[in-house]
């Protein structure tokens, strides 16, 4: 599947306005435009600009990233492919470097709600994992 750079930022404004780890984020922004059940494919095309513009506000230092390409390609993935990629420089041990996924794995958490491991750590080890959006990554 291939998915416009606005697709692609409304998707990620989507998903993490839903999340527990960015709900304070996302509280200042008039969200009354997005149906709470509604599925990201039931959106209008005016609810998808709202939310892009949202990742343009919210995500501004990555956003520019995103922009350097028109359309993004939906792919399914291995474990291995996806641990073989780089994280963003905020996510490695010294927050200015890109560091291999597996690695940011195995580093030590941040203090902080909002670094990915300590939400994954929370869940059981026995509920199942469903992907429902792609993870974006850029070359």
């Amino acid at each position: 599947m291939r998915i416009t750079c606005e697709q692609l930022k409304a998707r990620w404004a989507f998903n993490e306005l839903r999340a527990e780890r960015w709900r304070a984020t996302y509280a200042t922004f008039p969200l009354e435009k997005i149906r709470q059940n509604a599925a990201f494919a039931d959106l209008t095309t005016g609810q998808i600009a709202h939310l892009a513009w949202i990742a343009e506000i919210s995500r501004k230092h990555h956003v520019p990233d995103l922009n350097k390409a028109d359309v993004y390609q939906c792919q399914a993935w291995t474990k291995d492919q996806l641990g073989r990629t780089y994280t963003i420089a905020s996510m490695a041990p010294d927050r200015s470097s890109c560091i291999p996924f597996l690695s940011f794995i195995a580093c030590p958490r941040f203090d902080e709600p909002s670094d990915p491991r300590v939400q994954a750590d929370q869940i059981p080890l026995e509920t199942l994992f469903v992907q429902t959006e792609p993870v974006i990554i850029l070359r």
